[in-house]
């Protein structure tokens, strides 16, 4: 059976081109679907200013935004990673502040 299928197959391929080119739109979207690879987006690199200031950061997706070198989609992605640097910056600060009580509070209990 699967031997069959190639003898057909260019002739309805044929036929479809023509009723496309005639303008039949389903034909053109069947062929243009099946031959042409859909666009994907392209991840490019891109300089951020991650020191100490997330907010200048945070600026610079914006701005990248605004002046069209960046997608909305790309300004997303990247203000995602800034927000979870952000709270693994909270959670470090949180951390160092309990060490610091929990030292006083062994200071106390040994005097």
């Amino acid at each position: 059976m699967r031997q069959d299928i190639g003898n057909w197959v260019p002739e309805v391929l044929a036929a479809l081109r023509a009723q496309a080119v005639a303008g039949d739109v389903a034909a053109a979207k069947l062929l243009l679907e099946r031959a042409l690879p859909p666009l994907r987006p392209q991840d490019t690199p891109v300089p951020l200013p991650l020191g100490a200031d997330l907010g200048q950061a945070g600026k610079a997706v914006l701005s990248g935004l605004e002046d069209g070198t960046l997608t909305p989609d790309e300004a997303a992605k990247l203000a995602g990673v800034i927000g979870a640097l952000a709270r693994s910056n909270e959670l470090v600060e949180i951390e160092r502040r309990l060490s610091s009580i929990e030292g006083l509070l062994n200071e106390r209990q040994t005097r």
